[in-house]
């Protein structure tokens, strides 16, 4: 394997985990403001909060990581539909 092919896959990794940290970050997101709904505490509010935080830093650190257009137009969207929120 070439020197650029390994850089290729490596990237797919990192690809594959910052999509994975987006997966995850929504997923505790979800869990939480679920949980603040049935609690009403406000210290389940500022756990939503922090995971609100967590979801859109993994959304911009994997904008950043993008190397293609279709790519970056993608996460763009998913930006925009959380952006809604």
């Amino acid at each position: 394997m070439s020197l650029g092919g390994q850089a290729g896959v490596y990237q797919d990794f990192e690809l594959s985990d910052l999509a994975r940290d987006i997966d995850s970050a929504l997923t505790t997101y979800r869990a939480r403001a679920r949980y603040y709904v049935v609690t009403g505490k406000d210290d389940d509010s500022k756990a939503v909060l922090a995971a609100q935080q967590d979801l859109k830093s993994a959304i911009e650190r994997s904008l950043q990581a993008a190397t293609s257009e279709p790519q970056r137009e993608r996460i763009a969207r998913l930006s925009g539909e959380f952006d809604r929120l």
